[in-house]
C-alpha cells in the first residue's frame, strides 16, 4: 500500500539501505519526516527499519558477535488451505516460516511461536524480541509464522477483490493451528513439549485466541498490548480510516477525510445520519 503515499518508494528503498549501512542515521531521518507525512505510514515503516536493523545486528559479526556463535535462521513453507472451512475447496498457498534452533535444548524442550501480524516476517522474527530473549533460559525452539497475505506468503491471485474473503483473524487462527501440527513432524518436537505462542497488537489477539481456541495445542499465549475488548464508540479507527481517505495521492481530500472532531462529537454524527439516511442504521 505505500504506493499510495509520497512517501514509500524512493524514500522508502534509500532507509532500507540505511538499515544495515547507518542504522542509526536512517531512525534519525525517519524521525525528521514525520511533520512532512502520514503518522500512521511512517510508523509501519519505522517497525520495518527496525526489523531490518535487528537482522542486520543479530546476524552481523560486527556487532561483537562472532560468526561461529550466529545461528543463520532456517526458512521454510507449509501447504496450507486457503479455505480450511470448504473441505471441497482443493486450493492451497505457501506460508512461509522461520526457525531459529540455537537455543533449543531437546526434544522435549519448548516451543515458542512467534505470530506474525499485518507485515511480512523477516529472519529477524526468531532473532530478536521477546521469545527470543527468554529463549535461552528455557532452552526453547523459536519460531516464527508470516500471517497469511503478507510478505511471500500470498495466496495465488494476490489481493484481487474475491480473495479477501480469506483475510480474516478466523482464517488465520486456523493456519496457526494446522501450522502448530504440521510444525511438530517437520521438526521433531516431542508431544509433550508445552508451545507457548507470542504476538503484539493484533497478533497479540491471535496468539489469546489460539489459546482459548485449540487448548489441546497450546499451553499458554503472551499477548502484549493486544486489543481484546470490543469497543462500541471506537473513534479512533474512524480518525485512522479519515487520515487515509485524506491522503491527496488516492484521489482522497480533507473533505473527504471529514476530520477526527466529527467522528467524536454525536451532533455531528446524527448530521451525518440525516445526509445519508440509507446508512442511518450502520
Amino acid at each position: 500500500m505505500d504506493n499510495a503515499s509520497d512517501y514509500g518508494s524512493e524514500d522508502s528503498r534509500v532507509l532500507d539501505r540505511m538499515a544495515v549501512k547507518a542504522p542509526w542515521l536512517g531512525f534519525l531521518l525517519l524521525v525528521s519526516l514525520w511533520g512532512l507525512s502520514d503518522p500512521a505510514l511512517l510508523l509501519r515503516r519505522l517497525r520495518e527499519h527496525i526489523q531490518k536493523f535487528q537482522e542486520s545486528s543479530s546476524m552481523n559479526p560486527g556487532f561483537g558477535l562472532s560468526q561461529g556463535l550466529v545461528a543463520v535462521p532456517k526458512q521454510g513453507w507449509l501447504e496450507q488451505p486457503l479455505d480450511p472451512f470448504n473441505t471441497s475447496d482443493r486450493r492451497t498457498f505457501l506460508q512461509r516460516y522461520w526457525v531459529n534452533d540455537r537455543h533449543r535444548a531437546g526434544q522435549d524442550a519448548p516451543v515458542f511461536l512467534h505470530i506474525g501480524g499485518e507485515g511480512s516476517l523477516g529472519p529477524g522474527s526468531v532473532m530478536a524480541g521477546h521469545p527470543v530473549a527468554l529463549a535461552p533460559a528455557w532452552g526453547a525452539l523459536v519460531i516464527s509464522l508470516e500471517h497469511r497475505f503478507y510478505g511471500l506468503s500470498m495466496p495465488s491471485g494476490g489481493l484481487d477483490m474475491a480473495q479477501l474473503r480469506y483475510l480474516s483473524s478466523r482464517h488465520a487462527l486456523a493456519d496457526v493451528a494446522s501450522a502448530r501440527q504440521a510444525l511438530s513432524r517437520l521438526l521433531n518436537v516431542s508431544s509433550s513439549s508445552p508451545w507457548i505462542c507470542f504476538g503484539g497488537s493484533y497478533a497479540g489477539s491471535l496468539a489469546t485466541w489460539t489459546r482459548l481456541k485449540f487448548p489441546h495445542l497450546v499451553f499458554a499465549a503472551v499477548a502484549s498490548s493486544a486489543p481484546l475488548s470490543a469497543v462500541l464508540d471506537f473513534y479512533a479507527y474512524n480518525e485512522v480510516v479519515a487520515r487515509s481517505l485524506s491522503q491527496v495521492a488516492i484521489g482522497g481530500s480533507q473533505e473527504v477525510g471529514g476530520g477526527p472532531e466529527v467522528w467524536r462529537k454525536e451532533r455531528e454524527r446524527e448530521e451525518l445520519r440525516k445526509a445519508w439516511p440509507e446508512r442511518g442504521a450502520a
